[in-house]
């Protein structure tokens, strides 16, 4: 799996207990929250998953910035996490 934080790319493996407060959970809120990738810049409003399902490449954008929703991460998918624009780099 990758994590893209402000271009940067990190892989990450999902094994349980690699992430701290995630609690083994694989849930996309539990991950980021856990990776300690993300940054006071990060737009979590716009986060983008794209995943290989049976041979065709599907996104989805999701908002994790309040309750994140209902997605189970897997092997193979790239989490990206937008810059917040109206943040000062």
């Amino acid at each position: 799996m990758e994590i893209i934080v402000k271009g940067q790319t990190n892989k990450v493996t999902l094994t349980p207990g690699n992430f701290p407060g995630a609690a083994g959970s694989f849930w996309i809120g539990a991950v980021l929250r856990g990776s300690n990738l993300l940054l006071a810049s990060s737009d979590l409003s716009r986060v983008k998953v794209t995943r290989q399902v049976d041979g065709q490449k599907r996104e989805w954008v999701l908002d994790c910035s309040q309750s994140a929703p209902d997605l189970w991460l897997r092997d193979g998918d790239i989490i990206d996490v937008p810059e917040n624009p109206d943040v000062p780099h």
